[in-house]
């Protein structure tokens, strides 16, 4: 059985790694700096209605809903780990994700839990690395009663703790829900890297091939997470860690809009940056979800689905209007 005990990146001693996992996550919670070019419709696709909406969730987007493997992506909102707060509503939102979850485990049987950010404790990369993180449960041995999500909320927005939701649902199925890297850490180190000269660049710059930089490697870092995805449910599954091959993916919802591009196109289509430091070339392959045969759900938390300044911002106010109006 493979090591589950894990960490997301901390911010601690060299000014690189600092600034590094400070800045992935704040950033990763906006929008992309480029707009995504049009969809095609080649993929097979299903927009659930609202009857059929999750207990605290909004399902967005179905892809192949009838294979028994199947990928739930839940679209959602992270703390500044710059400072390691919330945001106006971040803990309600992180509280959703969490029941959201739950759900996911007692009714579609999931065992397997792939965030993002998260690296297992043997995954290479700087010191920092390789400690586990706490918490913030070895303290309180019982997790809030599930049916609660105030107190869950509320735990979840105290700033003192380093807790999200991927930590509570593992603390609170530690038998039978496994955590799993699909983060490839050269990308995520160049990411980060990439942040900090957009960063460093100062708030009135317009360097666009900065920016181009920026979005060309955000793309490739969920192009590879997204391609790793069914080789290691696969693992799971044929290992017999996990009864059915699914699991669920955590995910910032910027990314949320591009994952529905590939599925409609069956394909990853990643455009080289025109300038900068990162002389990337043109990216293409086959999505790896439909080519194994993979289902995939897009879920987001009530409190994302029903913001419609945000949907647009994302680029999903399209998306969610049109489950919204399904018979």
């Amino acid at each position: 059985m493979s090591n589950t005990r894990g960490h997301y990146p901390r911010i601690r001693s060299r000014k690189h790694v600092l600034a590094c996992a400070a800045l992935l996550v704040f950033f990763l919670s906006y929008p992309s700096a480029r707009a995504e070019a049009g969809s095609s419709s080649s993929g097979q696709i299903l927009a659930l209605p609202s009857s059929n909406s999750l207990p605290y969730g909004q399902v967005i987007f179905r892809y192949n809903e009838k294979s028994p493997k199947q990928l739930f992506i839940i679209g959602m909102g992270h703390r500044d780990t710059l400072t390691r707060g919330n945001a106006g509503q971040t803990a309600r939102v992180q509280a959703e994700v969490y029941k959201i979850g739950e759900w996911l485990i007692h009714h579609e049987g999931i065992q397997l839990l792939l965030p993002e950010g998260f690296f297992n404790t043997k995954s290479t990369g700087p010191a920092q690395a390789k400690e586990t993180t706490k918490t913030g449960l070895e303290n309180q041995c019982v997790c809030p009663a599930p049916a609660d999500i105030n107190i869950l909320q509320e735990r979840l927005a105290n700033d003192r703790i380093f807790v999200n939701a991927e930590m509570l649902l593992k603390e609170s199925h530690p038998l039978n829900l496994r955590l799993r890297q699909v983060e490839d850490w050269g990308l995520y180190d160049s990411v980060c890297k990439s942040l900090v000269r957009v960063t460093n660049s100062g708030k009135d710059s317009c360097d666009t091939s900065l920016v181009q930089e920026l979005d060309y490697l955000q793309h490739r870092r969920l192009a590879a997470m997204l391609q790793k995805i069914p080789e290691v449910i696969d693992q799971e599954f044929q290992h017999r860690e996990v009864n059915e091959p699914k699991a669920i993916f955590t995910i910032g919802m910027m990314h949320v809009h591009t994952i529905i591009r590939y599925l409609n196109d069956r394909k990853i289509m990643i455009s080289s940056p025109a300038a900068g430091s990162v002389h990337g070339k043109e990216h293409t392959a086959q999505l790896n979800l439909p080519e194994n045969n993979y289902g995939v759900s897009i879920i987001l938390p009530k409190t994302l689905a029903d913001n419609p300044a945000l949907l647009q911002a994302h680029q999903l106010d399209n998306v969610t209007a049109q489950t919204r109006t399904s018979p």
